[in-house]
C-alpha cells in the first residue's frame, strides 16, 4: 500500500498512493500514482490515476478520472470521465460529467489513433506514441474556484472556465468562459452574469476561496445571505486582506 495510511475499502488496490489516517478509499477501486489530502474520499467503483486530490474534496462511485488536479472542498458526482484537468477549491460538480478529454482531427485521412498509438498493433514507434501522447494533453482543461456544473454537462479540453460560473444540466462547453458567467444549451451559451462588472472583480480581486477555514467557519453568515449587497462584500474584501495569502 506504499505510504498510504487512510482507510481502504474491500476489492481496492492501490499503487504508488500517498495519504494520511483521515483519507478514505472506498471498495474495488484502483488507484494509482496519486496523492489524498486530509479527509479526501474517494468512492467505491472508481479508477483514479495521476491525481491529486485537495483536502476534504470527494471523488464519488463509479468515475473514471485520469491527470486531475483537485483543490480543496470540491466534490465531482458519481458517474463522472475527467481527464487532463484542473479544478479549483469549493467546487460543487455533479453527476455524469465528461470533462477533458483528447481531439480527433478530422482534417487528416482518418480520426482512428491507429497511426500514433501504439496499443493497436500497427504503429510501431513507441517513443513517437508517448510523445503524442503527452502532447494531446499539454494544456488541460482549468476550471476556477466556487464553480457549481449541473448534471450531465460535457466541458471540451483546453477550455477555461472562469471563477464562479454555473453551468447548467446537459450544456457542451467548447470555448473558454468568463468569471461567473451562467451558461446552459448545447453549444453552451452564456445568458447571463451572476453580478455586475464591479462585484465579479472586486471578488476576483479577493478570492475569498483561499481563506483559512477557520476563518470561513467563523464568517459562515456572510454566506448564508440570500443576497450579496455591499455589507457582505465589504466584510469579504476586509478578510481577505486580513488573511492575505
Amino acid at each position: 500500500m506504499d505510504n498510504y495510511e487512510g482507510f481502504l475499502g474491500q476489492g481496492s488496490i492501490v499503487n504508488n498512493v500517498t495519504g494520511p489516517k483521515s483519507s478514505k478509499i472506498f471498495g474495488q477501486c484502483r488507484v494509482s500514482d496519486t496523492t489524498l489530502h486530509e479527509k479526501a474520499t474517494i468512492g467505491d467503483f472508481s479508477t483514479i490515476r495521476e491525481s491529486e486530490i485537495g483536502e476534504m474534496s470527494s471523488i464519488q462511485r463509479h468515475c473514471d478520472i485520469w491527470r486531475l488536479d483537485l483543490g480543496r472542498y470540491t466534490c465531482v458526482g458519481r458517474m463522472s470521465t475527467i481527464q487532463g484537468t484542473k479544478i479549483g477549491s469549493f467546487c460543487a460538480l455533479s453527476w455524469n460529467l465528461k470533462i477533458g478529454g483528447d481531439d480527433h482531427d478530422y482534417h487528416m485521412l482518418s480520426t482512428h489513433p491507429f497511426w500514433h498509438n501504439v496499443s493497436w498493433g500497427i504503429a510501431e514507434d513507441k517513443k513517437y506514441s508517448d510523445f503524442y501522447h503527452e502532447k494531446e494533453y499539454e494544456e488541460p482543461c482549468v476550471i476556477g474556484n466556487d464553480v457549481w456544473i449541473a448534471a450531465g454537462v460535457s466541458i471540451c479540453r483546453n477550455v477555461h472556465i472562469g471563477n464562479g460560473c454555473v453551468i447548467g444540466a446537459g450544456a457542451v462547453i467548447t470555448r473558454d468562459l468568463e468569471p461567473y458567467s451562467v451558461v446552459v444549451g448545447v453549444p453552451g451559451k452564456v445568458i447571463k452574469k451572476r453580478f455586475s462588472d464591479e462585484i465579479i472583480e472586486r471578488l476576483e480581486r479577493a478570492q475569498w476561496w483561499n481563506l483559512p477555514i477557520n476563518v470561513i467557519h467563523d464568517n459562515l453568515s456572510l454566506f448564508r445571505n440570500s443576497h450579496l449587497n455591499e455589507e457582505i462584500l465589504e466584510k469579504i474584501e476586509f478578510l481577505c486582506e486580513e488573511n492575505k495569502f
